[in-house]
């Protein structure tokens, strides 16, 4: 007699257990099945005699998802009989009630597009004991269809491109403003300056895939460096026109090295506008394509 953990589950089966050969054997649903305790091979070799065509495999290999990993060895629908290996350790003890849904899915199954059954025997059972499995003809788990893409639309990214050459004008010049008028808002100039590039860029563009985030990015980040240089020259412009009125723009950038200098104050506060503003003007890019990402989820990927 050999110990089978498969014993006890026959009253959940509707299944006769044979204790010289650890198989699990009946007809549940109405379908020859067995469930042998290969012990030689440590798996569980389930059989199921219905002839099934080759195209219900891959539903039966789904049936098995609910198994713990690495458990389906492989399938094979030869001779009138499905068979399907398992690693018998996985379903043993506290995972016998996933062999029984098992069973009871795949007998199930077998009724509803079975063309005829066929008798099973122990003696061709038992001869899985010293079987070698062969490679699996499909992967455990089928791949994901995943949809192709739309072309590059050339096309949308220049209008894109557009639209965010104005984003970069108008926000920018509202960046400029912003900074003049006072640290804190010169910093929230920096979402707003972002959030005006990108959304005038998405708004041309009709999309947001990965070039689209590059070229925005980009467009965002010289609107910030750009508003930040100016306001700083226009700054200086306006100390050097105090102390000398005949002073023009021209001359303060071809002596620009003496006037940074000079207005050592200035450059302080521009190298500390400079770093901060950095943040929110990240702080605002991010915001704006989470919410395009939100909203438009389909047009950004």
């Amino acid at each position: 007699m050999i110990f089978s953990e498969l014993s006890l589950i026959t009253d959940a089966t509707g299944l006769q257990f044979d204790e010289e050969n650890a198989i699990l054997y009946g007809n549940k649903n109405g379908v020859p099945v067995m469930v042998f305790d290969n012990e030689n091979r440590r798996r569980i070799d389930i059989v199921c005699g219905a002839v099934l065509s080759d195209e219900c495999i891959p539903e039966i290999r789904r049936m098995t998802f609910s198994f713990p990993k690495k458990t389906l060895i492989g399938i094979e629908n030869e001779n009138g009989c499905v068979k399907i290996y398992c690693n018998g350790f996985y379903l043993m003890q506290e995972n016998l009630p996933l062999l029984i849904t098992f069973l009871d899915k795949l007998t199930s199954y077998a009724k509803a597009n079975a063309s005829s059954y066929t008798t099973l025997t122990s003696s061709d059972v038992l001869r899985l004991g010293a079987y070698e499995v062969k490679k699996m003809v499909a992967d455990d788990k089928p791949k994901k269809n995943r949809k192709k893409g739309k072309p590059f639309d050339i096309k949308s990214t220049l209008k894109g491109v557009l639209g965010g050459l104005i984003g970069t004008l108008v926000g920018s010049s509202i960046f400029v403003l912003f900074i003049l008028a006072s640290d804190i808002l010169g910093w929230m100039g920096g979402v707003v300056m972002a959030a005006a590039v990108i959304s005038l860029y998405s708004a041309f563009s009709h999309k947001m895939k990965a070039p689209d985030v590059i070229i925005s990015s980009a467009m965002v980040l010289f609107g910030w460096l750009f508003s930040n240089v100016f306001a700083y020259l226009f700054r200086i412009f306006l100390k050097a026109r105090e102390d000398n009125p005949g002073v023009n723009i021209f001359g303060i950038l071809e002596n620009i090295n003496y006037f940074m200098t000079k207005y050592y104050e200035q450059t302080n506060l521009f190298s500390n506008n400079l770093m901060v503003s950095v943040v929110f003007v990240v702080a605002g890019a991010i915001g704006s394509y989470w919410f395009y990402y939100r909203h438009n989820r389909k047009d950004m990927y």
